[in-house]
């Protein structure tokens, strides 16, 4: 079934990107849940 989506891929890609943006972000100010991360989502 073809799928547009690999929704494995995408949990396993946040389970590594979201833990390292909070021990070594960029800016220190700067959240890995920004006001408005929909945008960054389309």
């Amino acid at each position: 079934m073809f799928d547009l989506i690999d929704y494995k891929a995408v949990l396993v890609i946040a389970l590594i990107f979201i833990p390292l943006e909070q021990l070594l972000p960029l800016h220190a100010e700067q959240s890995a849940t920004r006001r408005h991360w929909l945008n960054d989502v389309f």
